[in-house]
């Protein structure tokens, strides 16, 4: 099953550039289609895979230099069994703006790329463990805030209560890297 839409959008911004001194106001206007895909529009099937895509133009109504075409698309599978659930999704995601972390101001485009895995399996009738690892990446255009590397993976198991309520102990590990921060 495809799905469509279209948004329209306007936008004034009091300070485009995030300047503490010389603020410049700007007026645009967004035209946003999205494209949706799922394999099982009805729902119930063991296999499903998704994709979203949705470019944006936008127009600066003052200053063409902050016209810019930006774009994301992601796509996901998920597998169920009688007791195992597995996903795992992928994204990418171009936009553009001001950058208040910026060397210099300016008006940038960023990209950032995101990938993931997720399992959990049923032990029993209430409990279930679970188990994930995702990864994420931004860069930035030149003169622009330095880009960033995030790793992240977990483990938990858990416990239903009641229909709506689970808890249990959960252990998560991240890392990230930055020419900036360096590494944590």
């Amino acid at each position: 099953g495809f799905a469509t839409g279209i948004g329209i959008s306007s936008n004034y911004d009091s300070n485009v550039l995030l300047s503490e001194s010389d603020p410049e106001s700007d007026l645009s206007l967004s035209v946003t289609p999205t494209v949706r895909y799922t394999s099982d529009p009805e729902g119930g099937a063991k296999m499903v895979v998704s994709a979203t895509y949705v470019p944006s133009a936008n127009a600066s109504l003052n200053n063409s230099e902050y016209n810019s075409f930006d774009q994301s698309g992601s796509v996901s599978m998920i597998i169920s069994g009688s007791r195992t659930t597995i996903s795992a999704f992928a994204g990418i995601s171009q936009d553009s703006g001001a950058d208040s972390l910026a060397k210099s101001q300016g008006f940038f485009t960023g990209t950032s790329v995101s990938i993931g895995l997720q399992g959990s399996y049923q032990l029993a009738p209430r409990t279930s463990v679970n188990a994930g690892w995702s990864s994420s990446l931004t860069d930035y255009g030149d003169g622009s805030a330095v880009g960033f590397n995030d790793n992240s993976f977990n483990i938990g198991g858990f416990w239903a209560a009641t229909e709506r309520f689970s808890f249990g102990p959960g252990l998560s590990y991240s890392t990230s890297s930055s020419d900036n921060t360096g590494d944590t």
